[in-house]
This record gives C-alpha cells, structure tokens and sequence, in this order.
C-alpha cells in the first residue's frame, strides 16, 4: 500500500475470509502480518544469523512457530517447528525443476514437483503420482493465474491482474482474495 505496508487477505477451507496487513519491524528485517484486530497472524523473518524464521497461526487458533534455513548445496529452503522437524521444503532441483513439499494440517506430508510449463509461464506443482496440485502462472494477457487443491480434495481456481501496480487475486466468484502494491 502506499504507505508501505503489505496488505494480505485470504479464503480460508472453511470459507471464512482472513483479511490481514503487514509491515516491516524496524531493525529484525522481519514481516509480521496483523489480522484487522490488530492480532500478528505470521511472522517471517531473517535472523542476524541469516536463518528464515517463520511463525503462522493455523486455523484451530494455534500458533506454529517455526525457522528455516537454506541447506548447503542444494539451495533448498527447509522450514523446522520447534521440535526440529521438517516443515516445508522448497529449492530448485539440478535440472531446474522447482521441488517442494510440506505437512498439511492433518499432519500428512505432501511431496510435490513443479515444472515450469513452456509457452505460457506457468508452475505447475505434481505430487508424487503425478497429479497437478498447484498451478500458478502469468497469462498471455499478463494476467496472474493460480489454483490449487485444498486439504479437501477440492480445487480452488482463481485468477488475478496487475491494475496500476497491484496484483489483485479473485476467486470464481470475484471476490478478492489476494493483493499486493
């Protein structure tokens, strides 16, 4: 926003929108994100000792606080709870495809490939049988596309534009779930 701070709101699985805004703490180099009560919804963060910190409120109103560091050699971001298990993994495979994987809120861990699709820009993220879980991309028409499947088995289609230096994200139904400046 015009004022510096990061706007974020978002359709949770039970349909219940989560409109939050975040800002820069002066002197961590961390985002925290606020909901519109005021309440720090997640924090992400680099620490002096340059490991990613990242803590989030799930939807059962429990807070998951959590680090990461990048691991050496693979350029991998590997996110940990506090009890030291791996929470998320993201990095760039030798053959550029993109790998990540992370715990859904069943406890259940999804592993899953991206591939960046040619001709139209998109990501595509498969889990490990081969089913497109995620998919994000910028439309010929410069247009960002995502969609992705909730912990339901359902997909959750939308699609959003750049309108004077925004990314405005909307659902099928147009209601927006998603901006930045």
């Amino acid at each position: 926003a015009s004022d510096g701070s990061i706007r974020l709101g978002f359709w949770d699985d039970n349909e219940v929108y989560r409109a939050g805004f975040g800002i820069f703490e002066k002197g961590a180099g961390a985002i925290t994100f606020y909901d519109k009560d005021g309440n720090a919804v997640t924090e992400y963060g680099i620490a002096p000792d340059e490991v990613v910190r990242i803590g989030f409120w799930d939807r059962d109103d429990v807070y998951k606080a959590g680090l990461g560091m990048y691991k050496d050699g693979n350029g991998a971001l590997t996110f940990y709870n506090d009890e030291g298990n791996a929470v998320t993994e993201y990095g760039v495979a030798p053959d550029g495809a993109v790998l990540v994987s992370f715990w859904d809120d069943k406890g259940v861990n999804r592993v899953g490939i991206g591939v960046y699709e040619e001709g139209d820009g998109a990501l595509t993220f498969y889990d490990v049988s081969g089913s497109a879980v995620t998919e994000y991309g910028i439309a010929p028409d410069d247009s960002v596309r995502l969609g992705f499947w909730d912990s339901k088995g359902n997909y959750r289609a939308h699609f959003g534009f750049y309108n004077e230096g925004e990314i405005l994200m909307y659902d099928g139904s147009g209601r927006t779930i998603w901006s930045a400046p």
